[in-house]
């Protein structure tokens, strides 16, 4: 996978986060690239080193339904192959909690399909790695839920003036930076906002 571009999905119409886009010249297969490993609360993990890409599934014993049922193989770590019928996606902070990578959701993008791309995660270190190569101007931090996150309100959102995103400022406040002492954390109640700050988020 060869990266040939970043962007930012700004979302400036909406309340949704600002998300990183990654052109590449390919979107690998997983299954020749990631390796799992499997904790005893059933969690699925994986990341390749070479590309930064992350995969992530939980395996419910009495609910194979995720995925409408679909079937997975994995290949793990010590060699052998797994199949997980219907596991459950889950979301990066549950996975920081667990003790896994800090990563972020991104989009994949192939340059020959202009208005689709692929929902995936990628490890922080990576992400980093390729801002400051193609987007040396953006501001970036790592949020509570050990994301990185996006301000909408910066000089690179040229179309932020005027928009919903700015007109929603008081009501969608920017997310606490992660603080190690504390850990992943989705409750921004345990960090320390102004009261202003906190009086929205509880709201």
């Amino acid at each position: 996978m060869k990266v040939k571009k970043i962007d930012v999905y700004w979302n400036n119409d909406f309340s949704n986060l600002a998300k990183l886009q990654i052109y590449v010249d390919e979107v690998p297969d997983y299954s020749k690239i990631m390796k799992y490993e499997c904790r005893k609360d059933r969690l699925y993990y994986a990341y390749d080193e070479e590309t930064g890409l992350v995969d992530f599934n939980y395996d419910d014993p009495n609910d194979h339904n995720g995925y409408g049922g679909r079937s997975f193989e994995y290949n793990m770590k010590d060699g052998s192959k797994v199949t997980l019928v219907g596991p459950w996606s889950s979301r990066p902070a549950v996975m920081h909690s667990a003790g896994f990578p800090l990563c972020t959701s991104v989009t994949l993008k192939e340059d020959r399909y202009k208005y689709c791309g692929v929902a995936c995660h990628m490890l922080n270190s990576k992400l980093i790695e390729l801002i400051k190569e193609w987007m040396p101007m953006l501001k970036f931090y790592v949020a509570a839920n050990g994301e990185i996150f996006i301000p909408k309100n910066q000089l690179m959102n040229s179309e932020f003036a005027g928009s919903y995103a700015e007109r929603r400022g008081d009501r969608d406040p920017d997310p606490p930076e992660y603080n190690p002492a504390i850990g992943v954390s989705e409750n921004y109640g345990d960090y320390s906002l102004s009261g202003e700050q906190e009086r929205i988020v509880r709201s």
